[in-house]
């Protein structure tokens, strides 16, 4: 009966506050985009010049889902992914957990230190580290990574 109630005033929160400001493993977590709704299943939808951004770790895409039973985000056509130190990224989807420290990255561009770029079919984060890179098909140094 409660979570009833709560969840209008929740969903009103969130469409007429804009920014969501909410903790998260004791770091805050900042989420806007253009549209965002709470699913059914409990699922948060944003849509529309998504950014998130969650302690030193930055993310602008198309589209996100927060599944919170399955400790995961999904991210669609993802156009900037920064760690706030030496790792940028670009991808089409990505699959991460809550914390944003790791995951499946498809179709990625990454930029290592401003020094690499590495355009791989998959990546995978552990850790918030680059771990693993598959179908790689292209390396290049910074001098000529444009």
């Amino acid at each position: 009966m409660i979570r009833k109630a709560i969840m209008p005033l929740l969903l009103f929160s969130i469409i007429v506050l804009g920014p969501i400001v909410s903790m998260a493993d004791d770091l805050d977590t900042v989420i806007s985009a253009d549209q965002i709704s709470i699913n059914p299943d409990n699922t948060l939808q944003a849509i529309g010049n998504v950014f998130v951004k969650q302690g030193n770790v930055s993310i602008r895409a198309e589209a996100m889902t927060v599944n919170e039973e399955k400790n995961q985000i999904e991210f669609q056509d993802i156009i900037e992914f920064s760690d706030g130190n030496s790792l940028k990224l670009t991808g089409k989807n990505a699959v991460l957990t809550d914390d944003l420290s790791s995951g499946i990255i498809t179709a990625s561009q990454v930029l290592i230190d401003d020094t690499i770029r590495i355009r791989a079919g998959e990546i995978e984060l552990k850790n918030s580290t680059l771990y693993r890179a598959e179908s790689i098909d292209r390396i290049t140094s910074c001098k000529n990574a444009k």
